[in-house]
C-alpha cells in the first residue's frame, strides 16, 4: 500500500511543484509463533469475486474510465486494505479501490464470509440488451465517479485506507487522502449521508448508481484531522491507515494511524489519538504504540494497517508488517496495557502466506454473536503484485483478494 501512495504523492507534488455457518465450523487452533493470536486457515475461495461481466473489460462500460491498471481486467476482485462493518442486516467492506483509481471501494454482503457485491447496481450489455448487473469493478463511496461528497482539502483518485465505525450516533469513515496543498498524505473523515441512515444501525442502500454519494465531508470538519506526526516521530513524513476503536468499556472512540506515507526513510510508527465524542476531530495528544525495529525483528521493513481489539479482557494491537507486495508481507498482534498503550512488540507474525493465499495483511476485526472474524487481503500465490507496477512474479492479472476467516484471541 505504501509503495503505491509513495507514486501518486510523487505525481501529486510535481503537479504542485452473527458469524456465518462456515465460519463457526471452523475452530481456531492456537500456534506456537505467538502467545496471543491464532487465526484458521484462511478459506480457499475470496469472499469477492469481482463481480465478472460476460463481456471483456476493454469492451465494459462498467469500467471506470479512471481505471489506473495497466490491464483491465487485473484488478477484478480486489480489495486491499478492507474495513469489515456490520450495518443492520447487513455487512459492508470498504476498502482502497485500486480499480477505481484510488477511491473508496463499497462492498455488500447478506453474510460475512462471502457472496459480497459491488454496490450500487450497474448495467452490463446482453445479445438483447443492456440488463442490470454488479459493476465488475465496485463503486465509490464519494459517488459515481469518486468526487461527489468529498473534502476539498484532498486530491481526488488518492484515498485509500477506510475504517468505519458508527460513533455519535452515526456511521463515520475515516481514511487517508494527498493533500492538495502539500502533496503528502493526510488524514480524514467522512459521515454517512443522512439519506442513508435507517433504523438502528442499519444502512438504507439504493439501487440506482446515479445516487447521491455514501459518504459525504462534514461540514463542521472542513480539513484534514492531521497530516504529520509530533516532531518526534519526523517531520514532512505524512500519515496513513487511519483505523477507528470505539472503547466498548466507556464509548471513547480513538484513531490509529502510521507515520511515514512512505515518502520518507525514516522509520514507521503506529499512534493513536483520541476523537471526539461526535468523531469528528482529534484531541488530547498523541501516544505511540509501536515502532519499527528491523535490527531487532528482521519482518518488520515496514509496520502499518494498525486495528485494535478488545479479547480475552486485554487490548491487542493488529498490525501489517513486511513488504506488501511479496508473499513476505503478514499480520503481527502486540497485547496493550490499554487503548493509548503501552504495547509489547511480539516475536513472529500470527498469520502469514497460506497455500491459497500469499502475503495477507490489512486485517479489520468484526465481532458479530461473541466470536471474532478477520477480513484480510492477499494475494494469489501464483500471480503476486499489480501489473505495470514491479510485479515480482511478473503476472498480469494481480489483485489483493478479500478473505473472511474466524479470529481467536487468547
Amino acid at each position: 500500500m505504501v509503495a503505491r501512495l509513495a507514486a501518486i504523492i510523487v505525481a501529486v507534488s510535481s503537479m504542485l511543484v452473527g458469524v456465518s455457518s462456515s465460519i463457526d465450523a471452523a475452530q481456531p487452533v492456537r500456534t506456537s509463533a505467538t502467545p496471543h493470536a491464532a487465526v484458521v486457515g484462511l478459506p480457499a475461495t475470496p469472499a469477492f469475486d469481482g463481480n465478472p461481466c460476460s463481456v471483456p473489460a476493454r469492451d465494459d462500460p462498467t469500467c471506470p474510465v479512471w481505471n489506473r491498471c495497466s490491464h483491465l481486467s487485473s484488478c477484478t476482485g480486489d480489495a486491499p486494505d478492507p474495513a469489515l462493518i456490520k450495518a443492520g442486516s447487513s455487512y459492508v467492506v470498504l476498502s482502497t479501490g485500486t480499480a477505481l483509481g484510488n477511491s473508496i471501494q463499497v462492498l455488500v454482503s447478506d453474510r460475512i464470509d462471502g457472496g459480497y457485491h459491488a454496490w450500487p447496481m450497474g448495467q452490463c450489455p446482453t445479445g438483447s440488451g443492456p440488463v442490470a448487473c454488479r459493476l465488475r469493478y465496485g463503486s465509490s463511496a464519494f459517488g459515481i465517479d469518486g468526487r461527489q461528497g468529498l473534502p476539498g482539502w484532498t486530491v481526488p483518485g488518492t484515498q485509500m485506507a477506510p475504517s468505519a465505525a458508527f460513533v455519535g450516533g452515526r456511521w463515520v469513515m475515516y481514511f487517508a487522502g494527498v493533500s492538495t496543498t502539500t502533496g503528502r498524505s493526510c488524514l480524514g473523515v467522512a459521515e454517512l449521508d443522512p439519506r442513508y441512515r435507517g433504523s438502528g444501525r442499519a444502512i438504507s442502500l439504493p439501487s440506482d448508481p446515479s445516487s447521491p454519494p455514501l459518504f459525504v465531508a462534514p461540514g463542521s470538519s472542513p480539513g484534514p484531522l492531521r497530516c504529520e506526526p509530533p516532531k518526534r516521530y519526523g517531520t514532512a513524513v505524512g500519515l496513513v491507515d487511519p483505523s477507528v476503536f470505539v472503547n466498548p468499556g466507556d464509548g471513547t472512540p480513538w484513531l490509529l494511524y502510521k507515520t511515514n506515507d512512505g515518502s520518507s526513510p525514516l522509520p514507521a510508527h503506529l499512534l493513536v489519538q483520541q476523537l471526539t465524542p461526535d468523531g469528528l476531530h482529534l484531541t488530547g495528544p498523541a501516544h505511540l504504540l509501536l515502532s519499527q525495529d528491523t535490527r531487532v525483528f528482521p519482518w518488520q521493513q515496514t509496520i502499518e494497517n494498525p486495528e485494535m481489539v478488545i479479547a480475552s479482557g486485554g487490548f491487542h494491537l493488529l498490525f501489517s508488517a513486511g513488504l506488501w507486495d511479496t508473499a513476505g508481507y503478514g499480520e503481527a498482534e502486540a497485547a496493550c496495557l490499554g487503548p493509548a498503550g503501552p504495547c509489547w512488540p511480539p516475536s513472529a507474525r500470527f498469520l502469514t502466506s497460506t497455500a491459497t493465499a500469499a502475503g495477507p495483511g490489512g486485517a479489520s476485526v468484526l465481532r458479530v454473536a461473541g466470536a471474532l472474524a478477520m477480513a484480510v487481503a492477499a494475494w494469489s500465490p501464483s500471480c503476486i503484485g499489480y501489473p505495470g507496477h514491479g510485479s515480482p512474479s511478473g503476472c498480469t492479472t494481480g489483485a489483493r483478494r478479500l478473505f473472511v476467516g474466524p479470529l481467536a484471541i487468547g
